[in-house]
């Protein structure tokens, strides 16, 4: 039974969702995540393996997690939402700080976070079984949290006259002449950050 909070909950956000939905269709030609620049900013081989890589690892720690909902659905679904936004949507959390995009475009990347790291998994579970979830607070902070980390993962480069940094801080985002895309010059920053979560998800499956 999902009391009457959950019920205004969801309406506010599916609301919210509609509205998102509506602006992304409305500024269509005008986002980056929908043209072929991002697609093609998206598959580098290095992006591509250590997203693959996570989801596997998400997939084999959910049984470990203590959570029944956690299962492989709601861990596959919620990575592929991570890893196709999060970049775009960090980065345009990023430029509306700075004031080079409009409240709309960051609504529709917020919307995007919020489907990505809490509502898909909320409303799996509410027609699944029926209730809301009862760690919907935090699973939102954590997958957030997680979901930003990865945007920025992902818009790790290089680029010649800057050294390592982050794709969405530089004026031409997502094809710049400038930047080197390979794992050649950023592998150790690669590694380094790896490293770690590796070693937390290896703890979930031997200790």
């Amino acid at each position: 039974m999902i009391s009457i909070f959950f019920k205004i909950y969801i309406a506010l956000c599916l609301s919210s969702f509609l509205l998102g939905l509506y602006l992304s269709i409305k500024k269509f030609n005008q986002l980056e995540i929908f043209k072929k620049e991002y697609c093609i900013f998206l598959i580098k081989p290095w992006k591509l393996l250590t997203f693959i890589v996570a989801t596997i690892s998400f997939n084999l720690i959910g049984p470990f997690s203590g959570d029944p909902t956690w299962d492989y659905f709601t861990a596959s679904f919620m990575s592929i939402l991570t890893y196709l936004s999060a970049p775009w949507v960090v980065g345009i959390t990023y430029n509306f700080i700075k004031k080079k995009v409009s409240f709309s475009v960051f609504f529709v990347a917020l919307n995007m976070l919020m489907l990505s790291s809490s509502w898909s998994y909320d409303w799996y579970v509410v027609l699944k079984h029926g209730i809301y979830p009862v760690w919907w607070l935090l699973n939102f902070f954590a997958s957030s949290s997680v979901y930003i980390l990865a945007g920025c993962y992902w818009n790790i480069e290089f680029r010649q006259n800057k050294g390592t940094t982050l794709a969405f801080t530089n004026e031409e985002w997502l094809n710049s002449k400038d930047a080197d895309y390979s794992l050649k010059k950023i592998w150790w920053v690669i590694a380094l950050i790896t490293l770690p979560v590796a070693i937390l998800f290896l703890s979930y499956l031997f200790i």
